[in-house]
């Protein structure tokens, strides 16, 4: 199954709240929000993640219920060291602003909320629920994504196809085209000196090679699609690699280009490459 790396879950318990969001990146990015009190949960949720996740920023907001706080005390000590940071300030300083009473309250370490903290296993539980919602989210996405890559896959193919069925009157006019450039030339060429340069120009401009290699790698794009549904390891990055094999054989092709329909073609499979490149870069 292709998973995306856009998804998005919340989750509360016990006035836990729990909110994890992701969106694509190259590597496993993950950042997390959440108050002191939480602190200790944050390598619980990291290790979760590295062991479900592949790839993207994934962004964690904790968010405790206000019924919990039972009660709002005052650390002294703390309290103490300010007043006396404070008052070597004011010496040095007269005229600067006196904190308020709020802005003391608010200075870390001066307030000890005492909060019903959730068990440490009940809040891995729910890390754990939320992280799996988040990878049902990021599904969901995928298979969406899987749709729309494999439309714009049979497109890019029906191109190759088209021109691999072409391809021997496409060489027929290529021979005419020559055969009547060299008969405008003023001097005079034998007919074997003639067929010599017109097969070496066929060669040089013999694109069988770079469609062969498109069909294939076509056929490897679908399979890494249809294989994700048996394999936890993300694709993504194959499929980007992929589609610069598909970029380099396509620029091949419009390099030796001698036909206005040809080099058309050519423009319409770079386009739609460049669909895939755009939609690849959200897969896992």
């Amino acid at each position: 199954m292709v998973s995306s790396m856009t998804g998005f879950c919340s989750l509360t318990e016990s006035g836990l709240t729990c909110e994890v969001r992701s969106v694509n990146h190259r590597f496993l990015e993950i950042s997390v929000r959440m108050p002191e009190s939480l602190r200790h949960l944050e390598p619980t949720i990291r290790q979760i993640c590295r062991d479900k996740l592949q790839r993207g920023k994934v962004d964690w907001q904790l968010r405790v219920a206000p019924e919990l706080n039972t009660t709002l005390q005052v650390n002294a000590q703390t309290l103490n060291r300010l007043k006396e940071a404070l008052s070597q300030v004011e010496a040095a300083f007269p005229s600067a602003a006196t904190p308020s009473q709020t802005d003391l309250l608010a200075w870390p370490g001066v307030t000890l909320e005492d909060n019903r903290p959730m068990a440490a296993n009940q809040s891995s539980t729910l890390i754990e629920d939320v992280v799996e919602g988040l990878i049902e989210a990021r599904r969901r996405e995928g298979d969406a994504l899987k749709l729309v890559l494999l439309e714009k896959l049979a497109a890019f193919e029906a191109e190759v196809v088209s021109i691999q069925a072409e391809t021997q009157d496409l060489v027929e006019r290529q021979r005419a085209r020559l055969i009547a450039r060299f008969e405008e030339l003023s001097f005079e060429l034998d007919s074997e000196r003639l067929h010599q340069e017109i097969v070496l120009l066929m060669q040089k401009n013999d694109i069988e090679e770079e469609l062969d290699r498109l069909v294939a790698h076509v056929g490897e794009f679908r399979d890494q699609l249809a294989r994700i549904s048996q394999s936890r390891e993300g694709i993504g990055r194959r499929l980007d690699f992929l589609l610069q094999e598909f970029n380099r054989e396509t620029n091949t092709i419009a390099s030796k280009s001698w036909d206005k329909s040809l080099t058309l073609r050519a423009v319409e499979m770079k386009v739609l490459i460049e669909q895939l490149r755009e939609q690849v870069q959200n897969v896992e």
